[in-house]
């Protein structure tokens, strides 16, 4: 694992079984504008799987449902991208970014989501591959992940 700052940014590689493994990383709070990407790979969950996530708040997170649809909650405030969006047994490369009050999903560089005005909140992260609720944990591969706060 390899971590550098050029206004906080920082990598990551991991491959998880999906039972109670994860990685902590130091907190980042995003109140700003920011971009978060990664390349995430897992098979068929049998359950929501969270991939970006608060250990103490279970309102902030990303999350691939069984369905391929993607969910990103910050403050009970939620943005869904369509069924189907994740491709399972893939890599997907993730970017979460918001611009303003604009926050935005994209999946290998097409947007699957949108939401203009209402996710204004502080996202924090601080877990990889799991969040505050047990059993969420994702059973595959994150890789290439950055965090870049332009706040």
């Amino acid at each position: 694992m390899s971590i550098w700052n050029a206004r906080q940014v920082m990598r990551y590689f991991l491959h998880n079984k999906g039972t109670t493994d994860r990685i902590d990383i130091p907190a980042i709070s995003l109140t700003a504008d920011y971009e978060v990407k990664f390349d995430l790979w897992m098979p068929v969950p049998l359950a929501t799987k969270v991939a970006l996530g608060n250990s103490a708040d279970v309102n902030e997170f990303f999350s691939v449902r069984v369905d391929g649809s993607l969910e990103h909650k910050i403050d009970s405030v939620g943005l869904l991208a369509p069924i189907g969006t994740f491709t399972f047994s893939a890599f997907n490369t993730i970017t979460l970014a918001r611009v303003g009050v604009s926050t935005t999903i994209k999946v290998n560089g097409a947007t699957v989501g949108t939401d203009p005005t209402s996710m204004t909140g502080t996202l924090t992260i601080d877990r990889l591959l799991a969040y505050a609720n047990a059993g969420f944990n994702v059973n595959g591969i994150i890789a290439n992940v950055s965090i870049i706060d332009s706040g």
